[in-house]
């Protein structure tokens, strides 16, 4: 677990424990001990549970770990229910004092234990649907991805480029690069052998654009042309997988 995680958790883990405390001396200091009867420890009770509630979710989802944008309703709809919660526990623990039967209030707040546990579980499903959505969606998208990656990389290497052709050269890179980018991100069992082929071409052309600086001025305009010869097959590859995904999600 990354440190600054940790870190998070263990200071709301010392501000839980300094709540707990806070109320458990401040119920004992405030109400004489002629009311602290059945009732008074039954609210007490709900209370510092409430409060345990409310500081355990987030203190979870910190040691879980980073959760993606998509899931982020999800997690402050719980978040909002245990503060809810909370509100109802208080409420109770406030008609204690005025006479309500003990089984009414034992009775009301277990069913306000189930609704807390019940909306619980369809937020944390719902969150759960969303995020392995969001994880599938992410799997297909990371060869394309890289792709790109390997794409800007090429035109951070292309000043390496001289003579006649240069800027063509360069030109035709940023092509490439739009070409690549405004594909269609998300892969297919379709598209992989040739998201293979192009992974392939833009390290050839990658070696292609780092030789140049080694050839003489003479050399440098058949390399160019090498290199440009090499972006028109990519460009060619990618047409050609631009055409197998979309005939892929059409269907």
């Amino acid at each position: 677990m990354p440190a600054l995680r940790l870190r998070g958790a263990l200071v709301l883990i010392a501000l839980l424990t300094a709540v707990v405390v806070f109320t458990i001396i401040s119920a004992r200091l405030l109400f004489p001990s002629d009311l602290q009867g059945e009732r008074f420890n039954l609210s007490v009770g709900f209370i510092l549970f409430a409060e345990c509630v409310v500081f355990g979710y987030p203190i979870m989802e910190m040691m879980r770990g980073k959760k993606s944008a998509a899931t982020l309703p999800f997690n402050l709809g719980m978040s909002t229910v245990t503060f809810i919660y909370l509100g109802g526990v208080l409420l109770l623990s406030w008609a204690a004092f005025y006479q309500v039967p003990y089984i009414f209030l034992f009775v009301s707040h277990g069913a306000l234990l189930v609704l807390l546990f019940w909306a619980l579980g369809v937020w944390y499903l719902g969150a759960s649907y969303v995020g392995a959505i969001e994880q599938a969606r992410d799997s297909t998208r990371s060869t394309m991805i890289e792709l790109r990656a390997k794409c800007d990389l090429l035109l951070i290497n292309a000043h390496v480029a001289q003579g006649a052709n240069a800027k063509i050269l360069k030109d035709a890179l940023e092509t490439l690069k739009d070409d690549i980018r405004y594909s269609v991100t998300a892969s297919s069992n379709s598209t992989e052998a040739v998201e293979v082929e192009m992974g392939n071409a833009l390290d050839d052309l990658a070696a292609c654009i780092a030789a140049l600086s080694n050839f003489s001025a003479s050399q440098v305009e058949h390399e160019n042309l090498l290199c440009l010869t090499k972006i028109q097959e990519l460009r060619q590859l990618i047409q050609k997988r631009e055409t197998l995904a979309r005939a892929t999600f059409a269907k």
